[in-house]
Parts: C-alpha cells; sequence; structure tokens
C-alpha cells in the first residue's frame, strides 16, 4: 500500500514523506526505507542481514554505501531518536538476530 500507518506514524511512500501525529519527520533516504520495509513487516523479526539487503538492492548496486549489517544498527538507532515522539509504535530489537516493528496501544493514554 502506498500508506503505512503504524501507531502515531503515517509513512506515504509515494510522497517518501513521514508524520508523527501530522507533523513532518525528516528521514534519510536508509531511514525512510528501513521504516517502511519494518511497517511492511509489522510484528515480524527481520534479520539485520535481510535489511541489508533490502537496502542495497533499493539503493542499486552501484550507490549502495551500506557494507556491514551492523550499519543498520547506527540508521535504526538515528530512526528510533527521530520518532521518539511517536506512540503506538516501538522497534524492539531482537538479539543476535534483528529487529521488529510493533505497533501496540499505550493504555496509559486512554481516557478513562
Amino acid at each position: 500500500p502506498p500508506v503505512l500507518r503504524c501507531g502515531d506514524v503515517t509513512l506515504d511512500r509515494r510522497a517518501r514523506t513521514v508524520h508523527v501525529r501530522g507533523q513532518r519527520v525528516d528521514l534519510t533516504y536508509a531511514e525512510f526505507e528501513l521504516l517502511s520495509y519494518l511497517c511492511r513487516h509489522k510484528g515480524l523479526v527481520v534479520s539485520r542481514r535481510e535489511l541489508l539487503r533490502f537496502l542495497v538492492s533499493a539503493r542499486g548496486a552501484g550507490r549502495a554505501l551500506l557494507t556491514r549489517e551492523r550499519a543498520i544498527d547506527v540508521h535504526v538507532a538515528r530512526l528510533r531518536h527521530k520518532l521518539a515522539n511517536a506512540r503506538g509504535i516501538r522497534i524492539v530489537t531482537v538479539p543476535h538476530v534483528g529487529y521488529r516493528c510493533d505497533e501496540h496501544v499505550d493504555i496509559s493514554a486512554r481516557p478513562a
């Protein structure tokens, strides 16, 4: 789908924009692609290797800047920082494997 939603995050793949509760969040190419991939595979564990292969193929073989799986960790850390104000989305580290994007409901934020 062209528009993905996960918690407070709205990702428009055609316009290549991300908004958190209506506020635009500027992401790098790699951050945008990672978030898109993780949102499309919500709830599933995605390995660093799979994410790296995806980013390299998305950029094209000649333009690939990522050469190591650990580079994914840097992009995910930056992505988490930029989405720190978003509720309902969590990028979970699965030790020794990769990441999982979880959509959750914060019951403390619900009105009584």
